[in-house]
């Protein structure tokens, strides 16, 4: 979702991507305790459950070469990447219930600039 680096640690750290991806939980999501209030957060917490059950025991080496891990990341990404992140200007109030604006916390400076998901810059993968 951005152009910046990933951790290098062989196995990625939930919390260090979530901080990354703007997320403002002191926590991870799964244990954010208003989560459920938001039905883009729930819908996003339901699917990386089930992806984390299925791929947890494989390394970031693994996890890039196994094409079936990488079509569900993007099938996930995909359907609720916009509203995750959704364009600037359009839902700032909306965004900032879970995502932090970077100029004001960027997250220990893992969260440099605020992401949107139709930015072309922001969204690679």
């Amino acid at each position: 979702m951005s152009n910046q680096s990933l951790p290098t640690t062989s196995r990625l750290r939930i919390g260090d991507l979530e901080k990354f991806l703007g997320f403002k939980w002191e926590r991870t999501i799964s244990r954010a305790k208003d989560r459920q209030k938001y039905p883009v957060i729930k819908d996003l917490n339901d699917e990386l459950k089930s992806v984390t059950e299925h791929y947890s025991t494989l390394t970031r080496a693994e996890l890039l070469n196994c094409t079936e891990f990488v079509e569900k990341s993007n099938a996930i990404f995909d359907a609720i990447g916009p509203r995750l992140w959704p364009d600037e200007g359009r839902s700032d109030l909306v965004r900032s219930q879970w995502l932090a604006t970077a100029a004001v916390d960027n997250l220990g400076g893992q969260y440099p600039e605020d992401l949107y998901f139709a930015h072309p810059d922001h969204n690679q993968r």
